[in-house]
């Protein structure tokens, strides 16, 4: 054999040499590409599991602070009654605190049941008319109010013209703030009979019921911040002297306003967490009844 022929017969192992290197180098990358990819995703993975994880931990803790504030709260009703409803902030620890906000309807007005007066002496005259413009059948806007011709300018959704469905309602009409506003939240509800505890309702909410006369009222109010309690509309006639005898219309409307006795109520105790940045937070919807000796919980539902 010829030295070309030995050459070129010789040449063709080192060719395929050289290829099946280049071959296994890219396969090696390919491999390594594909193994930092996969430990890439792991990681991030195990990132994704260490936050969920994170907040789930967080979610206990603060649902454990909205369990102890429910017990600081059969505690405290022992001792302070009265005050013990009342919206307020409980600090467990430095990143733990707890909040009781009382839902009893008792202590707000219906905002479907009450009149115009009523509502107007609550959030203003033209609040009022926005509202009524929102659920009443016509399509006249009142003295500050607004009908479908205003929302229609400004891109906004019309009126339904029928009663709310919900108070987060409110944060369609014109004019009226988020609906865990204070001034819409702790003066308004959409249940209950619509009627008002007289013994605990704030003075505010007395004072919007039109339906007995101004100096009535504070009288009603006068007595109470002295210590009166009353267990009856018997009872609360007897404040109302000779000089001031109440009408027969009158008397017959205290049990449809008001309601004395102590009940069930329902309060949402909002436990958070302040660890991070990112507040968690979960709320109890805690049904109660008092007793004469203990605060009984007969509800307890997360929300």
């Amino acid at each position: 054999m010829s030295r070309a022929a030995k050459i070129r017969v010789g040449g063709r192992p080192a060719a395929r040499t050289r290829s099946e290197r280049g071959f296994a180098l890219l396969s090696t990358l390919a491999a390594l590409a594909l193994l930092s990819a996969g430990a890439l995703s792991v990681i991030a993975e195990l990132r994704g599991w260490s936050r969920a994880s994170d907040h789930r931990t967080a979610r206990a803790r603060a649902h454990w602070a909205a369990t102890a504030c429910l017990e600081w709260m059969r505690a405290e009703w022992e001792t302070e009654r009265p005050d013990v409803w009342s919206a307020r902030a409980v600090r467990i620890t430095d990143e733990l605190v707890c909040r009781v906000e009382d839902l009893d309807p008792t202590l707000r007005r219906h905002l479907g049941l009450s009149d115009s007066a009523d509502i107007a002496t609550l959030v203003g005259a033209e609040r009022a008319s926005t509202f009524l413009d929102w659920v009443d059948r016509d399509h006249e806007p009142r003295d500050g109010g607004a009908e479908a011709a205003w929302y229609r300018g400004r891109d906004r959704l019309h009126p339904p013209n029928r009663p709310l469905t919900g108070l987060a309602e409110t944060r369609f009409i014109a004019g009226w703030p988020a609906p865990d506003d204070p001034s819409t939240s702790d003066s308004f509800t959409l249940t209950g009979d619509g009627r008002v505890d007289v013994n605990r309702a704030p003075p505010e909410i007395l004072r919007s019921i039109s339906a007995l006369p101004p100096h009535r009222m504070a009288r009603v109010i006068d007595r109470r911040s002295g210590g009166a309690r009353w267990e009856s509309a018997a009872d609360l006639r007897q404040i109302f002297t000779d000089e001031d005898s109440l009408a027969s219309s009158e008397i017959a409307l205290f049990d449809d306003l008001f309601v004395f006795g102590p009940g069930s109520r329902v309060v949402r105790i909002v436990g958070e967490d302040r660890r991070s940045a990112s507040v968690v937070r979960v709320a109890l919807q805690v049904h109660v009844r008092e007793l004469s000796d203990r605060l009984a919980v007969t509800r307890v539902e997360v929300r």
